[in-house]
């Protein structure tokens, strides 16, 4: 469906917002975003560059990891005062790198949103879930089409493409969690990752399950285990990657990122990492052979200091 704000987030606002100081290695250690940020998701774009989102007002910020200057990519979305919170934030981000789309998880707008990736003009917005009860959370793009994770809902969502090469969808589909799959109060489904099978993991974040979900909805638990062969439950488990067999998984309870070896139903802890500017770390992601997480900081109300951390550390 089209949107009716797509104009407002077409602007180009060239300004640079951040800038953080060159440390020895030639990377910033941390680099600054806005003030009232209230920043969650991250993922990597092309070359050195990063985006990261809003949960106030679905901004997007373009960051050149390599110099640390931070550009607003995509301005603020109109706000609703009858919901209780930022009518369109910016939650979990995925790129496309075939097309240079970025996709946004909408939150409690029961949004998914696409941006151009260079230029920031919105291409488009799909009402995927109930506005107000429905928490849109994360995304990753597969060869299907977008997958889309619902933190208040036993189900999730997949965009499929509309053509070859990736082209934007034009409907979507409702997929229930099955199987083993248990939904509880508080936050379920959160990351979401994609196997090269078609598979996907998702992270539960109030029981700390990891589950392996078929495209059909069936979920089963994946067996993790810590360094000492005990299993190893990823209490608020938010943001994933997978790099080959590698996961991450960030702890935003814990400021902690745990990485595992996995072997598609089981996964052996390689280390737990934490950093001294971990403040509430949700995503993480990769650019080039670095990592960066983002602080969101969710105890501390804006105005306040707001950073995306190069994460050292993880193999």
């Amino acid at each position: 469906m089209l949107c009716t704000y797509c104009l407002l987030g077409s602007a180009l606002l060239g300004g640079v917002l951040g800038f953080s100081a060159m440390p020895e290695d030639g990377y910033p250690k941390t680099i600054a975003l806005p003030n009232d940020a209230l920043p969650e998701g991250v993922v990597g774009g092309e070359g050195s560059y990063l985006f990261a989102g809003s949960l106030a007002d679905g901004r997007i910020w373009k960051i050149d990891t390599s110099s640390g200057s931070v550009m607003e990519h995509v301005a603020a979305l109109p706000v609703n005062e009858s919901m209780s919170m930022a009518s369109h934030p910016a939650v979990g981000l995925c790129y496309d790198k075939m097309t240079k789309i970025l996709w946004v998880s909408g939150g409690p707008s029961g949004e998914a949103r696409a941006f151009d990736g260079e230029s920031g003009a919105m291409l488009g917005v799909w009402a995927i879930a109930p506005a107000g009860s429905s928490f849109v959370n994360d995304c990753i793009v597969t060869d299907a089409g977008v997958y889309f994770t619902n933190s208040f809902a036993a189900e999730f969502y997949l965009l499929p493409w509309s053509g070859d090469g990736h082209m934007l969808p034009n409907s979507f589909n409702v997929i229930a969690l099955a199987d083993e799959w248990e939904q509880s109060e508080g936050f379920n489904a959160n990351g979401i990752e994609a196997l090269a099978d078609g598979s996907l993991y998702i992270v539960h974040s109030s029981s700390g399950v990891l589950y392996h979900v078929l495209p059909s909805g069936m979920a089963h638990k994946v067996a993790l285990t810590n360094l000492e062969g005990e299993p190893y439950l990823v209490f608020t488990g938010d943001g994933i990657l997978l790099d080959g067999t590698t996961l991450y998984i960030t702890m935003n309870g814990y400021n902690q990122i745990a990485v595992f070896d996995m072997k598609m139903m089981t996964g052996t802890e390689i280390k737990t990492v934490s950093d001294d500017d971990f403040d509430e770390v949700t995503t993480i992601a990769k650019v080039h052979d670095r990592f960066y997480g983002v602080n969101a900081k969710f105890a501390t109300p804006p105005p306040t200091d707001y950073h995306i951390v190069h994460i050292t550390g993880l193999p």
